[in-house]
């Protein structure tokens, strides 16, 4: 029932023009509340055709739509985000994704931009077969991969820039938390385009 009348909150934004010269009396304050959700989106003193009221309604659709865990990592802003089942962010942090050329391997090493769901999860003992080229061995504590031979894991060089063979390194204290306290086998995982 919430979720019906937030998309027709959102139904009436987009579709019926500027209400905010109505001679009725005009909103104080636009409030979004769920008990399922737990979550209260306020926004002060508006008036109903704002750009920001339209944004702020469509995100809160989007997380409330998830509905499932999901770590969001953003390789142009450097940063990975942990929502819960309810959409609220749990936890964030710097983020280091795939380089777009690898020198070592001659080719690109990206991370793959998609919407994925992990499938194994590691321990602190976790370590690459691939790399360095030709002997492996590169520590990834705590790994959760998600696409092939990405994945997320911890390191001690995790920086604001994409330096990665295409794994999405996190501080080691942040991999912990996610292996031990968020993921799952099945937790999504939303790279965004680079």
């Amino acid at each position: 029932m919430q979720i019906l009348v937030l998309y027709f909150m959102l139904f009436l934004l987009l579709w019926i023009p500027d209400l905010s010269y109505s001679k009725t009396k005009p909103f104080d304050r636009l409030l979004l509340s769920t008990t399922q959700f737990d979550t209260v989106a306020e926004v002060p003193s508006i008036e109903l055709n704002s750009d920001l009221v339209i944004k702020k309604l469509k995100a809160l659709a989007e997380r409330k739509r998830m509905g499932e865990k999901i770590i969001i990592v953003d390789p142009n802003k450097h940063t990975w985000k942990a929502f819960s089942e309810n959409g609220k962010l749990v936890k964030s942090g710097l983020a280091t994704a795939g380089n777009r050329w690898c020198g070592d391997i001659g080719r690109p090493c990206k991370t793959k931009s998609g919407v994925f769901h992990v499938y194994s999860l590691g321990s602190s003992n976790c370590v690459s077969k691939k790399f360095p080229v030709g002997i492996g061995g590169a520590p990834m504590p705590y790994c959760m991969y998600f696409n092939g031979g990405q994945g997320i894991h911890g390191s001690h060089e995790v920086v604001p820039g994409n330096i990665s063979h295409g794994c999405v390194r996190v501080h080691v204290s942040d991999a912990r938390w996610l292996r031990y306290n968020f993921v799952r086998v099945g937790t999504k995982v939303v790279i965004k385009p680079y």
